[in-house]
């Protein structure tokens, strides 16, 4: 197509689909719900619980392992790194964390629709 390079295009061409399609991990870690965080260092920390058999949905409060690229399992919004864990394999926070850490959201590049052209 190097010969269409400069040229103007005659109508819109919109996004057919969301990209990403899926919202996904960023990093290797553990997803979990952000709200079961939020009372992380108020006063003390928080301990989250992995689950080593993860249940679909997660159930609130634990938390599963999930690769980066790797669709959120349902039930999470936001994923941890692994240096987190404690002796005991349970993730310790002194603060809460925000929605979608570690997380790429679907039709984060472009909606549905979108105008790409």
């Amino acid at each position: 197509m190097p010969r269409a390079v400069g040229l103007a295009a005659c109508e819109d061409v919109h996004a057919p689909h969301d990209v990403p399609v899926v919202t996904t991990a960023v990093i290797d870690g553990y997803a979990l719900d952000s709200a079961s965080t939020r009372m992380a260092g108020r006063p003390g920390a928080v301990e989250i619980q992995v689950d080593r058999r993860p249940p679909s949905p997660v159930i609130p409060g634990t938390a599963v392992r999930v690769m980066a690229g790797s669709l959120l399992p349902e039930g999470t919004d936001c994923v941890l790194p692994p240096d987190l864990l404690n002796a005991d394999g349970d993730i310790v926070l002194f603060s809460p964390v925000k929605r979608w850490a570690g997380a790429r959201l679907a039709g984060s590049d472009y909606g549905r629709g979108e105008v790409l052209v």
